[in-house]
């Protein structure tokens, strides 16, 4: 990696990228951003999960003779959650002090951002993780960057777009607000899931990625595991990265099973992380039916909050 750094001590940061079909994507981050940044000392793996055109041979072509990438094929498509968790586990063996899960499809210009969160992790007492703010393809949006973990009547609202609409003013609460010139760090509940930092130690500390779920609601149920643990996150005002909508979700899967995938999510965070009971969770079902029914009819843009790096 390039670094024009002094001899003071880097910090030692692996680089989880989970890659499915949009090798391109993988390629010009690592290229354009990764391999930029200064005074850091990094270890990037990327997981292939198991992509069906011909990404590894195409990545391990590109990055073949650089020792600082390692290209791990996963057997299969374990989401999310389980490319990560291969990713994380193989960085650990490697004596990573951090750790940073991170999409493909973003960008940042700052070659000291890196560099720039570790200071701040440093900082802080009793972090888990942290992240920057994230800009969706150049603009803010505050339901994107972090918000708070949803009770009952929150995940009814938020189930079908009427329901949103009646219920604007109660959802909001659930979403934080930043400073334009604020620069301190935001005690916040959820961060998202396409760039975020922590220790090596945190990750274990939490228990790692709930495979249990394969796409959606992962952040939510990390952002409960790190509540549990009486460990907090933080979202880093006035540092920013932008995060374009992601290719191989879009083509991957259609309108019907993202619903269905993302009802399966939900169903299994309040089942066994809520202790909900039968009663909720036919309501969510029933939920997703009347959804299901407007997206069909009036075929609006769907914005998924919860996003997925695959």
């Amino acid at each position: 990696m390039p670094d024009n750094s002094s001899q003071e001590a880097k910090p030692k940061i692996g680089v989880v990228i989970v890659n499915y079909n949009n090798f391109n994507d993988t390629i010009k981050y690592i290229n354009n951003c990764l391999r930029k940044q200064l005074s850091v000392d990094l270890t990037i793996a990327v997981v292939d999960n198991d992509s069906d055109n011909d990404s590894f041979s195409r990545l391990q072509g590109e990055f073949r003779d650089n020792t600082g990438i390692s290209l791990i094929r996963n057997i299969s498509n374990t989401g999310y959650s389980g490319g990560n968790n291969l990713g994380i586990h193989f960085l650990e063996k490697s004596g990573c002090e951090f750790i940073l899960i991170s999409n493909n499809d973003i960008e940042f210009e700052d070659v000291f951002l890196l560099k720039q969160l570790t200071e701040e992790y440093r900082k802080l007492k009793n972090v888990a993780f942290i992240a920057p703010v994230m800009l969706v393809n150049g603009k803010l949006s505050k339901v994107h960057y972090a918000w708070k973990l949803p009770d009952k009547m929150k995940e009814i609202l938020s189930s079908t777009y009427l329901l949103k609409l009646l219920g604007y003013f109660y959802l909001k609460k659930f979403y934080y607000s930043i400073g334009i010139n604020d620069k301190s760090a935001l005690n916040v509940e959820c961060l998202a899931g396409s760039f975020f930092l922590g220790s090596s130690s945190a990750f274990k500390e939490a228990g790692y990625f709930d495979e249990n779920i394969f796409l959606y609601y992962e952040e939510t149920l990390l952002g409960h595991k790190v509540k549990k643990i009486n460990k907090n996150n933080y979202l880093i005002q006035g540092i920013f990265y932008n995060h374009f909508q992601e290719y191989s979700i879009n083509t991957k899967y259609s309108i019907f099973q993202k619903h269905r995938i993302l009802l399966e999510s939900k169903t299994y965070y309040w089942k066994n992380y809520c202790n909900a009971g039968f009663p909720f969770l036919s309501v969510l079902k029933f939920l997703y039916y009347i959804n299901l029914l407007e997206t069909f009819i009036i075929k609006p843009q769907i914005v998924f909050h919860e996003k997925a790096g695959k």
